[in-house]
């Protein structure tokens, strides 16, 4: 009896846009067969069976096919994933929305369906062109009105407004990747500015937490506190997750209505009412976020909550650039934030 060579393979995957009238629903996929010596098994016919798996390395399999390509001298084979024979599901179905995939790979290296070796590999970005012909199945809707919605879990609709799907996990809505708070995204009554990094009081390992800007500047006002001289003893933080503290110190200290600490402390967006004005380094790192927020172009100073001397810290409008005010009576732009 003739002895079968001990086979191994090695791939790797190509995801490929392919440049037709029509967006194709396949993948293109590479692979090298090898033998038991590490050398190319070449110019022969191997048997394949492919499954996309979904959440992970054994999960469902929601499309399985199977193809016979022949290696070239390299050993190398180059199939398109989604123009097989089909054993089970339909390739332009699979909702690449929601969760992650995995193609698994079986290969019998005598072109049977004796298939020995095994290979599976998460497919860590999805084609636009595949992302995109999906998100037609949703329904599409304005940021302003998925957050409107009252959402069931798994539901999933296109967000307009981003170019992208969003599905709801139920607790909250989700980008593509499972993640749910990118700078930029309407979310909890505003816009996110800012996401907590180690050492930012407020990080939590593991957890996503940050800053959420009010939807607009709000007005410009006096800081206030102008009665108390030469310097009040509140208000003192400056590093990011002391602009709250700094905010209630200011209210209780001096409660003048319409200064801008006392604007922040009262408003009520969406339903949420624990906004308070950043202290500068929280308003720095907005004002750095301005083109994604939109805004700090229309004054040319903001105030934040951090107090200095006789004055307080603010921004110029539109840079990152810290400086102190001409005087607590002075009226500046604000704007709001709340954390998550």
């Amino acid at each position: 009896m003739k002895k079968l060579l001990s086979i191994q393979i090695t791939f790797f995957l190509f995801v490929s846009l392919f440049l037709n009238a029509q967006v194709p629903q396949k993948m293109s996929y590479q692979a090298v067969v090898r033998n038991a010596a590490n050398n190319p098994v070449v110019n022969t016919l191997v048997g394949m069976r492919i499954s996309i798996l979904q959440n992970s390395a054994s999960g469902s399999a929601v499309y399985v096919e199977t193809q016979t390509p022949t290696t070239n001298v390299n050993g190398l084979i180059s199939i398109e994933i989604g123009g097989g024979n089909v054993v089970s599901g339909v390739f332009t179905n699979i909702n690449w929305a929601i969760g992650t995939y995995f193609i698994k790979t079986e290969t019998d290296p005598t072109g049977g369906a004796n298939y020995t070796i095994t290979g599976t590999s998460q497919l860590l970005s999805v084609p636009y062109a595949l992302q995109s012909k999906t998100a037609e199945r949703f329904v599409s809707m304005t940021e302003t009105q998925i957050f409107a919605l009252t959402p069931i879990e798994g539901m999933v609709v296109y967000n307009s407004t981003k170019k992208k799907p969003y599905y709801y996990s139920g607790t909250q809505w989700c980008n593509l990747d499972g993640s749910t708070a990118f700078i930029g995204d309407n979310y909890q009554g505003g816009i996110i500015a800012y996401i907590f990094q180690p050492g930012d009081q407020g990080y939590v390992a593991g957890q996503i937490h940050g800053l959420i800007a009010s939807p607009s500047e709000i007005l410009d006002a006096p800081w206030g506190c102008a009665s108390i001289y030469p310097n009040p003893t509140f208000a003192l933080g400056t590093t990011i997750g002391t602009g709250k503290q700094n905010t209630l110190d200011i209210v209780a200290g001096c409660p003048e209505a319409g200064t801008a600490a006392k604007i922040c402390n009262d408003l009520d967006i969406n339903g949420y009412n624990d906004w308070f004005l950043p202290s500068i380094d929280e308003l720095i790192k907005l004002s750095i976020n301005k083109t994604v927020l939109g805004g700090f172009s229309n004054y040319n100073k903001y105030w934040s909550s951090s107090s200095y001397g006789s004055s307080a810290y603010y921004v110029i409008g539109g840079s990152s650039t810290r400086g102190t005010g001409d005087g607590r009576s002075y009226s500046y732009g604000v704007r709001a934030v709340r954390t998550f």
